[in-house]
């Protein structure tokens, strides 16, 4: 539902990718509407969303561009919401928020647990504080002076952490990232247990481009329930190992487990009430062996992977995310 006229890209390298002939059938299904399919031939070394985005926004006609994630799924007036935001000449860019519903396999369930109860609230509240470098890219809107004010989208197909990239070129220019307080709908990825393994360990991957620092924070501060048990099983073992009773502080450190797993999970379950509107009533209650289990494991291994493989592609990574090799796989 929006105003004015409008009309949809759909950007892809190359004929031969799958999503071709859906994106044909809806142009030919929906003839009174501006559709196009853009075919932007090879990335190459650079990053493929981007490669996509450059191109198809010199194809656009309209003074306001916005970009969603094919699997992103938005109410009626979802993307109203951004174009009201677009009229105060401050705002550099308006952007959601994503959230997972599944059901799905597990290993969407992962991604799910990582996305919608550790990084989109924890993302959410820096954004809360104002004056934030970063955006999320299922859905934004800008217009199309600040893209040219920014330079375009080509400087950003250099490296993969594209929209933090985005966001800061944003700020430097003088604008705001604004959240908009509304999610948008991305279904379960359709993963195993492996898959979602390698899922998540992607942007891992990304995040730990960010610094060691971002990195360790995030790690320490995003996961309370495995952390309560880390101190409880260190009280164990230091009365083990010392021959002696375990005593209150083994108690202390038991009661802060059972305190992390119950705010940790009726939060969850408030943010399903109140923010995502989701009847997901189950996902929650995996927090915690999310956090007991994959968690560990996952950052774990993220702190040593320096490249990712995306869409048939293997990028190795420099700091923030720049592309320093890409690799057909």
């Amino acid at each position: 539902d929006l105003p004015g006229e409008v009309e949809f890209l759909f950007a892809l390298e190359s004929d031969q990718d799958p999503a071709y002939s859906i994106c044909a059938r809806v142009r030919d299904q929906h003839p009174t509407r501006a559709i196009r399919v853009i075919l932007t031939g090879p990335a190459g070394a650079r990053m493929g969303k981007q490669h996509n985005l450059a191109v198809a926004a010199r194809e656009a006609r309209y003074a306001v561009i916005g970009s969603m994630d094919a699997d992103v799924a938005v109410d009626p007036d979802t993307l109203r919401l951004a174009l009201d935001a677009l009229r105060d000449p401050t705002t550099g860019i308006a952007y959601f928020l994503p959230c997972y519903q599944g059901p799905g396999p597990v290993g969407g369930t992962g991604v799910a647990l990582y996305t919608n109860y550790s990084f989109s609230p924890n993302m959410a509240t820096l954004a809360l504080r104002g004056g934030q470098h970063f955006i999320i890219g299922s859905l934004w809107v800008l217009r199309k002076e600040t893209l040219a004010r920014i330079g375009g989208f080509e400087p950003f197909g250099a490296t993969v952490s594209d929209d933090a990239a985005i966001g800061k070129a944003i700020a430097s220019a003088g604008l705001k990232n604004v959240l908009i307080p509304r999610r948008v709908i991305i279904p379960f990825e359709p993963l195993g247990l492996a898959g979602g393994a390698r899922h998540l360990l992607k942007w891992l991957a990304m995040l730990r481009a960010e610094g060691l620092g971002a990195y360790l924070t995030i790690w320490l501060l995003w996961h309370p329930i495995l952390w309560s048990a880390v101190t409880l099983l260190g009280t164990l073992l230091a009365a083990l190992v010392l021959r002696r009773p375990p005593g209150s502080f083994a108690g202390y450190a038991a009661a802060l487990l059972a305190l992390a797993i119950v705010v940790r999970v009726s939060g969850a379950f408030q943010l399903n009430r109140w923010v995502y509107h989701t009847p997901s009533l189950w996902l929650p209650l995996l927090l915690v062996p999310y956090e007991l289990l994959m968690v560990p494991l996952l950052f774990g291994a993220g702190l040593f992977r320096r490249t990712i493989v995306w869409r048939g592609r293997r990028y190795r990574l420099g700091h923030h995310g720049v592309i320093q090799a890409a690799a057909e796989v």
